[in-house]
């Protein structure tokens, strides 16, 4: 099952009210602390920042199998800026395609919104999340040094979302 939330307001407010509940953004953070080292990881605080962006997306994906309807995977994105911010998959639940159906439908998202282009950035020795988003036609455009601290570079990717299929 997956779950839109879309934090919207026409006003020039760059930060809004969370468009998740606390307990939800738990869910987010505890799936965060499975895919990502300490340094790489965003925290609570810093999930309920980007929740609180005007114009962010989150796409959730449940799993509706398991009695207990687990978070598997989640994706949040910048619809006024086109800007992807975080991809998370549950580790058991990987090579499936649940990253990359959360992905497209991101995209799609973003052009149906009047987007040309979309921009993320990804860590050049993240092999799995590069080679999923080339799949989708994601191509590095610049090389960001030291973006996740010393000696860790980042590439910029973009990808024109014309290509993209509706």
């Amino acid at each position: 099952m997956i779950c839109s939330d879309y934090n919207f307001a026409y006003t020039r407010r760059r930060f809004l009210r969370p468009c998740l509940t606390p307990t939800e953004i738990r869910e987010l953070e505890a799936l965060e602390k499975l895919c990502y080292s300490p340094a790489d990881r965003y925290d609570f605080r810093t999930l309920r920042m980007f929740l609180s962006l005007n114009g962010i997306g989150v796409l959730r994906y449940y799993e509706e199998s398991l009695a207990e309807r687990p978070l598997v995977a989640f994706h949040l994105f910048d619809c006024l800026n086109a800007e992807l911010i975080t991809l998370d998959v549950h580790p058991d639940f990987r090579g499936r395609g649940i990253g990359s159906l959360l992905l497209r439908l991101s995209l799609k998202k973003l052009k149906s919104l009047g987007h040309t282009r979309a921009t993320c950035e990804i860590a050049v020795n993240n092999t799995v999340s590069l080679n999923v988003h080339k799949k989708l036609g994601f191509r590095p455009w610049r090389l960001l040094r030291n973006y996740y601290g010393a000696g860790r570079h980042a590439y910029l990717m973009r990808v024109n979302l014309n290509t993209i299929p509706d």
